[in-house]
């Protein structure tokens, strides 16, 4: 596992602090200060030195180098740890929807009547079945990549100065943040499982549009919007190979559309509870 974007190697009294946790092959690493009720603590995590960035054991540790041993506290700095694991890894996909380009979903739906219209006598009804779902597909599609990329706009300034070092409440700071990127994230994993179950309409209209017996059939206009329909179609293809990945254990959309279901709400709580055994006190 990633080890969360807000540590650095751990100095002073969080590194003291750790030396009776620590082991022969650990190594130390600190968060961002984390403030609750006006008072400042660290997240000090132990991880194994020969095997990635695993966390092995973690305590907190207030800035005086005193161990707390507040049992509720802990859970919540652990929370924010874990939870910028799970965002660490959702960066390249904020900095994709970031980008100002991604209105041009926006600008393409308007063509999508047009170039189906274009080579619907040259298709047999079974494909044009396949064009009215991919219709309902892109519209949701364009809705949600619109709300995200608004979203993401926001999230990935925070994310990155979070990342170098700033400060934060955990009950201001954290739960805004916290907020806006579960948010983001449930529209994702909707987003994943319109890609699967619009699997096959997307398939069709790649093949027709990527045919040069149904391309001669449109206008320099329609062409343009087809290079960016097929595009677009791409980008969904890499999304959905990427699940693989993202999904334990992929076997079958069916498989995968419960997964996603069924992580689109707070994982970070029980991801939190998960480790919370590896508390050092």
């Amino acid at each position: 596992m990633t080890m969360a974007p807000i540590m650095t190697p751990a100095t002073g009294v969080y590194l003291e602090a750790a030396k009776p946790f620590k082991g022969l092959l650990g190594s130390v690493y600190m968060s961002n200060d984390l403030i609750f009720d006006n008072k400042t603590y660290k997240f000090v995590g132990i991880f194994h030195s020969l095997l990635g960035k695993s966390l092995k054991k973690f305590l907190v540790v207030n800035e005086h180098g005193e161990v707390v041993k507040d049992k509720d506290l802990s859970w919540k700095c652990l929370r924010v740890y874990e939870f910028f694991v799970v965002v660490h890894s959702s960066e390249g996909l904020l900095t994709h929807l970031s980008e100002p380009e991604m209105d041009y979903l926006k600008g393409l739906a308007p063509h999508i009547d047009g170039l189906f219209e274009a080579v619907r006598e040259k298709v047999n009804e079974r494909v044009q079945a396949e064009f009215k779902k991919f219709k309902v597909f892109f519209t949701h599609i364009v809705e949600t990549d619109l709300i995200m990329h608004e979203y993401a706009k926001k999230i990935l300034p925070q994310y990155k100065s979070y990342t170098i070092g700033k400060p934060f409440n955990y009950f201001d700071d954290f739960s805004v943040f916290h907020k806006e990127y579960i948010d983001f994230f449930e529209q994702n994993c909707q987003r994943s499982i319109w890609l699967l179950e619009y699997a096959l309409p997307r398939s069709v209209v790649n093949t027709i549009f990527t045919r040069n017996e149904n391309l001669k059939f449109l206008n320099a206009q329609q062409m343009e919007a087809a290079k960016n329909l097929v595009d677009f179609l791409r980008g969904c293809d890499k999304a959905e190979e990427d699940l693989v990945y993202t999904v334990p254990s992929f076997k079958n959309f069916e498989q995968a559309i419960l997964y996603l279901t069924e992580i689109s709400g707070d994982f970070s709580i029980v991801n939190t509870d998960k480790s919370f055994n590896k508390w050092a006190v």
